[in-house]
Order: C-alpha cells, then sequence, then structure tokens
C-alpha cells in the first residue's frame, strides 16, 4: 500500500473515531451553524465579508456531504473529490456550487478582504439559498 493510501486511511479513520457523530443532523446542525454565522457576522461585522463568503460556502459543502451520505455514498475527503460529485449527482446546483466555491477560494487565497463588497455577499447569498433549497429537498423524506 502507497504512503498517501496508507495515510488517507489513517484519515478516514480518525474521522470516524473522531467525529462518529457523523450523522444527518450533525450535517444539518453545522450547516445550520455556518449560516447563523454569516449572519451575525453580516449584521456585527459587515466587512468580514470574506469569512460570511466561507461561512456560506462550507454550509453547502456540509448539506452536499449529507446528500452523499444520505444516497449511501463515500463522503469526499477534498473538493478535488467532491466537486465532480456534486456535476454528476447534483446537475441542477452544480452551477452555483462552483460559483460559490471559487469565490471561496477567492477569499481564501488570492484577494484581499476589502476587495469584496455587498454584490458579492448578495450573489453568495442567492447561490447558497439555491443550494439549500434543493439539497433539503432532496433529503427530506
Amino acid at each position: 500500500m502507497s504512503l498517501k493510501a496508507i495515510l488517507l486511511k489513517r484519515q478516514e479513520q480518525y474521522y470516524k473515531d473522531r467525529m462518529g457523530m457523523f450523522t444527518q443532523q450533525w450535517r444539518i446542525i453545522q450547516a445550520d451553524h455556518n449560516v447563523n454565522t454569516q449572519k451575525h457576522l453580516q449584521k456585527n461585522n459587515p466587512e468580514f465579508i470574506d469569512w460570511e463568503i466561507t461561512c456560506l460556502f462550507y454550509a453547502a459543502v456540509q448539506l452536499v456531504n449529507e446528500y452523499l451520505r444520505h444516497r449511501g455514498l463515500k463522503i469526499p475527503m477534498t473538493h478535488k473529490e467532491r466537486n465532480p460529485l456534486v456535476k454528476k449527482l447534483l446537475a441542477e446546483i452544480y452551477p452555483d456550487f462552483w460559483k460559490l466555491y471559487s469565490i471561496s477560494l477567492q477569499t481564501r487565497y488570492t484577494s484581499s478582504f476589502n476587495t469584496f463588497n455587498e454584490n458579492n455577499r448578495n450573489a453568495v447569498k442567492t447561490w447558497f439559498s439555491n443550494i439549500n433549497t434543493k439539497v433539503r429537498q432532496a433529503i427530506t423524506p
């Protein structure tokens, strides 16, 4: 077994052991927490729009992971693994997910926090709302 395979297996086991509560409730609670954090930042610290974007992206990740779990699929460990699954299995939300993913990369790695504005905030909130609605509809019995 390669070193990479060993490390991935250990990482996966770590998550299973340490976060055994990977249940629908946990992911939905985490997604809702991220959304509430975004709302708090917008209300109390609107200059932290970069963190608002990050919060909504990771809320979307939790929802997508729950969708995958709901379908009995393995939860991806990386964005590189997750993005093609979203494109294949959740084609309707993929454009919004991809835009949210892309802008979250910008906010985290390539742009100054002060390059984002209210237009970005509104677009991100719209993209997330579409993802949130569609995924929750898909996982609700």
